[in-house]
């Protein structure tokens, strides 16, 4: 059956030639070969896994996956079929399936360092972060020059809030691979998180120089230029981000709230439109294009955005706040206050919501409740001329004219007019 041609058998050589194939990159060529080796052995182990991996590299993973089930039965101590099975049962989203190859993998050999890194991917794409940052540590462990290992522990330590635990594995990362655009890129976003923002930017600069095509980095660098201010360089980076990846709705929800901040509402709007259309979900873009709407006294059209906004997330505590104004500009006072108190329920120290909820009970003449909404809001804003100004007249309408007149007069001092 082997057919032995100078001490090699048949079957080998095919094998051999296949894996020239593979290395080629010619995965069809070997992926044939693979099986015809099959067709003269349907026992023969390395020709599954060969034909298994050159299936991988095709992306056809159900293929791959049936061969690499069919190794499994022939040799089932087949250390790398466990890897590179729960590589593609990862690539599928299949992580817990994945987690098992890994697991079965380090049994097999507890000192080879992929299972535990790719392990640790599985769990992090499973939020599980302590499991994750467990794996990432023991491959720092077993290769403590293993840059993607520190690269995805910064990651976990980022997720949790530990930024400059996070800064020092990317110093790591970057110390061991200088030229590695992800280190610098999330140790631009983590300088970003600590409102470090030139050193930002020299992170991003140096990931554009690393790759002068990657989107997410201009988007990040003109994120960085909005916050300080630098609008008409920000315009330019999303300008960019979007040229290199259209269908980034995030790049038109900055550009479009830097075009707000340089009071371009109708550039704006458009923006934020094409976000929703690519992110019909996208419930920042419903948001800010309904204040646009409230600037431009388009009131129905913000009713409709801040309500399609807290369908999306009802615990938008800034969204109520907002309809709440839209409501109050419309008359609708009722409307007004059930908002406002709504906002006040998710956050009680938002302090505007006190105040604008105060007036619309003093429109109403509910004085005793707008008196106690101007107390919350002073509390906050001990300075603010016109609160007082506005619990005086409802002190007045109550009839304790002295209480009315130290509030006019606290509000003269503080510049009221």
């Amino acid at each position: 059956m082997n057919d032995e041609q100078n001490g090699v058998s048949l079957e080998d050589a095919k094998i051999a030639q296949s894996e020239k194939l593979f290395n080629r990159g010619d995965y069809e060529g070997a992926l044939e070969l693979c099986s015809e080796v099959i067709a003269l052995n349907p026992d023969n182990a390395a020709a599954y896994n060969g034909r298994a991996l050159n299936h991988s590299m095709l992306g056809q993973y159900e293929q791959a996956l049936e061969n690499f089930d069919r190794v499994l039965e022939l040799e089932p101590n087949f250390f790398n079929v466990y890897v590179n099975r729960g590589l593609i049962y990862d690539t599928i989203g299949k992580h817990e399936r994945a987690i098992q190859d890994f697991s079965a993998a380090i049994k097999l050999n507890p000192d080879d360092v992929r299972p535990y890194f790719f392990r640790g991917r599985a769990f992090r794409a499973l939020e599980q972060y302590r499991q994750a940052f467990d794996d990432f540590d023991m491959a720092v462990e077993l290769e403590p020059d293993f840059a993607p290992a520190y690269l995805q522990r910064s990651i976990i330590f980022g997720t949790s809030g530990q930024h400059q635990q996070a800064l020092m594995d990317l110093k790591t990362v970057i110390e061991l691979d200088p030229n590695n655009a992800e280190a610098y890129f999330r140790r631009g976003t983590t300088y970003g998180n600590l409102e470090e923002y030139e050193l930002a930017l020299a992170d991003f600069d140096k990931v554009i120089e690393l790759d002068p095509n990657n989107a997410e980095a201009y988007l990040w660098r003109g994120m960085t230029y909005d916050y300080l201010e630098e609008h008409e360089l920000a315009l330019a980076d999303f300008d960019k981000a979007i040229e290199l990846d259209p269908n980034n709705a995030k790049a038109y929800l900055w550009r479009g709230m830097t075009y707000d901040d340089l009071e371009e509402c109708e550039l704006a709007i458009a923006d934020f439109d094409k976000a929703i259309e690519l992110d019909p979900k996208y419930t920042n873009a419903y948001f800010n294009r309904g204040f646009d709407y409230f600037i431009l006294n388009r009131y129905e059209r913000a009713l409709q955005d801040f309500s399609a906004a807290l369908k999306l997330d009802p615990n938008d505590g800034m969204s109520y706040f907002q309809r709440g104004m839209v409501y109050g500009a419309l008359g609708q006072y009722e409307r007004a206050i059930k908002d406002f108190s709504a906002a006040i329920k998710i956050d009680p120290q938002v302090s505007e919501s006190y105040r604008y909820r105060g007036i619309a009970y003093s429109i109403l003449e509910q004085d005793k409740r707008a008196i106690k909404d101007f107390d919350a809001f002073i509390r906050h804003n001990p300075r603010y001329a016109d609160a007082y100004f506005q619990r005086g007249v409802c002190w007045q309408r109550l009839g304790d004219e002295a209480r009315a007149q130290a509030d006019f007069a606290k509000a003269k001092q503080l510049g009221s007019k």
